[in-house]
């Protein structure tokens, strides 16, 4: 009976996943602190981290205007699983885990990132990892990223990954500052000049 539990469990999460892959809302947007939603997230988190022996650290370099116009429980959704992947890569390496997260302007888009000190991923999957389907764990779906790079494209933002085997690994997250001026003429900057 716990075994079928289990797999139950694992099965309701594909199916979630998939359904957000397939159904996205932008009905339930609004206006939205992102220091604030990263600090929810880092303390939903922290137990697990905690428990696998991880350190957190929170760097700010925003000044003001911090919101953006988001759906909150997606972009949730997409930090704690990256911070899931960066505890889970931890826990297989090293017991003095360190995870920092940064959030910083670059001209009208926040850039999040989220660095550790795990394993890191090798250089031939590195172009794999938001594939649908595509995972290195035995219990993963290879869902999770996939979906949260949709997510944050529907947020007409960008998340890119940058990482070095026996080092760690980066996440770095591209979201529009939501401004109370105009804010539709500041979306349209391109990523590559940023």
């Amino acid at each position: 009976l716990n075994i079928i539990q289990q797999e139950l469990q694992k099965l309701e999460l594909l199916t979630s996943d998939l359904l957000n892959l397939s159904n996205p809302r932008s009905d339930l947007y609004e206006r939205i602190d992102i220091i604030s939603l990263l600090e929810e997230c880092i303390e939903l988190i922290s137990l697990e981290a905690h428990r696998n022996e991880c350190r957190l650290f929170f760097h700010i370099d925003v000044e003001q205007d911090s919101y953006i116009f988001a759906n909150r429980v997606r972009v949730q959704q997409v930090i704690i699983n990256i911070l899931k992947n960066s505890i889970e890569a931890i826990s297989q390496h090293s017991k003095n885990g360190l995870i920092n997260i940064s959030i910083m302007k670059v001209l009208n888009r926040f850039k999040i990132s989220i660095s550790d000190n795990g394993p890191g991923i090798r250089k031939d999957n590195l172009d794999k990892i938001f594939n649908s389907f595509f995972t290195t764990k035995e219990e993963g779906t290879g869902l999770g990223l996939s979906i949260s790079k949709q997510l944050i494209e529907e947020h007409n933002g960008k998340i890119v990954v940058e990482s070095k085997e026996g080092v760690g690994t980066t996440f770095s997250i591209y979201i529009p500052v939501h401004y109370s001026i105009v804010p539709e003429l500041l979306y349209q900057n391109d990523f590559d000049n940023a």
